[in-house]
């Protein structure tokens, strides 16, 4: 899990026993150690993705792209039909994409292959 990832943790749970919190940061890790994920950024403003969250199954993704300097903005739809619009910023061949759905601050790292 991303250090940025368990300062977002840490905050959120400030005030919580030790104990609560040592039990959802290796929660946390455990999930995140499951999660793997392709993003493939076509010409012509298309994307496709597939994430497969271990024993919460596969989601598969859609949509399209436009870019305006180091942000991507990215609309797509989901196998389960959620339409969503999300920035992201790209910096060399690493694309980042602050997730704060949950309402916990995540940060997504893809790399260019």
């Amino acid at each position: 899990m991303l250090e940025a990832n368990r300062a977002s943790m840490a905050k959120e749970m400030e005030g919580q026993p030790k104990e609560s919190v040592d039990m959802a940061m290796k929660m946390a890790e455990t999930m995140f150690s499951q999660i793997e994920g392709s993003l493939v950024i076509k010409e012509g403003g298309e994307l496709a993705g597939d994430m497969s969250m271990g024993p919460a199954g596969t989601i598969s993704m859609t949509g399209t792209w436009t870019q305006s300097g180091n942000t991507l903005t990215m609309n797509t739809r989901d196998s389960k039909g959620n339409e969503e619009t999300q920035d992201a910023t790209v910096d060399g061949d690493t694309l980042t994409i602050i997730d704060g759905k949950s309402g916990q601050e995540m940060q997504i790292i893809f790399t260019r292959q």
